[in-house]
């Protein structure tokens, strides 16, 4: 995988974690 890929679904688990 891309790091940026995971970086993007990190972003986005810890976004709908604070949620």
């Amino acid at each position: 995988m891309l790091l940026i890929e995971m970086l993007k679904c990190c972003k986005l688990k810890c976004f709908n974690a604070l949620n």
